[in-house]
């Protein structure tokens, strides 16, 4: 199994004071779990992203914190909602020697006959599962060979899904649930009924918005006429 280090270092500064740190390309974040006491502590955001990119959240971190190294998986992380900064980072400490619940995601591989030789279009249901395994024997991500996909229909369900030795599918999922089909392209006759709702929908939307604005007209007559009337029975008073 590879190994992925990132350094950290322990922190002080909390709420916002914590901008100065990410002003600094550093990440705010905190290592919890595993009968230790949570830890404010920050990364290098390039190295971070680097690591993340090998690992995701499933690939084991050996976080380096001072003299002590510690296992942990990247639990979660918060983004800017406008730059798509990251802005803390959650990191879950784990015991090597017990099994933990991880989310692997899914990457297809391969062709599907279906799609290359017949048109068809490759629908992917599900992009992740949820499985346990112990911290060891965890992957960034699980390859899904689509290569038998070779009629219109077929599927790759949960339960078909090759794991790699160690990892087991979590006892929440349905192992029936579709991972991965291939539907077959709309005939002329779909098309046409389809540009026809498309035509009949625009027009409905495009009378829905004249009769309000009709309606708002006749409304700001109607408020204009009863403010005059109000003035008039001012002005007798």
């Amino acid at each position: 199994m590879e190994t992925h280090t990132l350094k950290a270092q322990p922190r002080t500064v909390t709420g916002r004071a914590t901008k100065a740190l990410r002003d600094l390309a550093q990440i705010p974040g905190v290592v919890y779990g595993n009968r230790r006491a949570p830890q404010n502590v920050t990364v290098d955001r390039v190295s971070f992203i680097r690591i993340f990119r090998e690992t995701g959240n499933s690939g084991l971190v050996d976080l380096s914190l001072g003299e002590e190294t510690v296992p942990v998986l990247i639990q979660d992380f918060q983004q800017h909602p406008i730059s798509d900064f990251i802005t803390h980072v959650d990191f879950l400490a784990v015991d090597l020697t017990r099994e933990v619940e991880a989310v692997i995601r899914l990457a297809l591989v391969g062709e599907a006959p279906a799609v290359k030789t017949l048109g068809g279009t490759l629908v992917e249901n599900v992009d992740e599962i949820k499985v346990r395994a112990l911290p060891t024997a965890l992957v960034s991500h699980v390859d899904v060979d689509i290569s038998s996909l070779s009629a219109f229909g077929n599927m790759i369900r949960v339960r078909d899904l090759t794991l790699p030795d160690g990892i087991r599918i979590s006892e929440e999922h349905d192992l029936n649930l579709v991972v991965a089909t291939v539907s077959a392209p709309r005939t002329e006759e779909e098309m046409a009924a389809l540009e026809s709702e498309v035509v009949e929908d625009v027009a409905v939307v495009e009378g829905t918005e004249k009769k309000p604005e009709e309606g708002e007209e006749g409304a700001e007559e109607e408020g204009t006429k009863a403010k005059e009337g109000g003035k008039n029975d001012d002005q007798t008073k």
